[in-house]
């Protein structure tokens, strides 16, 4: 298992942790959907009492026991989290799993992969029958 499966991985072991973050707009704030990272970002510069937190949303699990990880950005100050970022009103609001680690550690995880299924489906599958025998554990 490489760097970046042990890391989701840890996620899927910690999901009991994902918590509702609340909506919430803050004065002087932009909130564009689909981007939470800037939309905190610009908020934390100028709005030094809050704190940008990296993190996951959780969503699900399907019938199958998988989630739709997504990279996401929210806002704390001090121990309440808050998110600036609408997300589609008709679906239930995903739950927020933490970051562990560092902001780079955040962004290495987060380039190439801001959203996932895991734990992933394996499947084995014949180029030559064209045919698949189903999930393998």
């Amino acid at each position: 298992m490489n760097e970046v499966e042990r890391y989701f991985a840890r996620l899927h072991e910690r999901v009991a942790e994902a918590v509702d973050v609340p909506f919430e707009k803050v004065p002087g704030c932009e909130s564009t959907d689909a981007h939470c990272h800037e939309n905190v970002d610009g908020c934390v510069a100028t709005h030094p009492s809050l704190t940008a937190v990296r993190g996951w949303l959780m969503e699900g699990p399907d019938e199958l026991g998988t989630y739709r990880v997504i990279a996401h950005s929210v806002l704390s100050e001090g121990d309440r989290l808050f998110d600036i970022t609408a997300i589609d009103p008709v679906s239930a609001r995903p739950k927020f799993l933490r970051h562990e680690g560092t902001e780079k550690q955040f962004q290495a995880m987060k380039d190439g992969r801001s959203w996932l299924y895991y734990p992933p489906l394996r499947a084995s599958f014949d180029p030559v029958s064209d045919e698949c025998d189903g999930p393998q554990d």
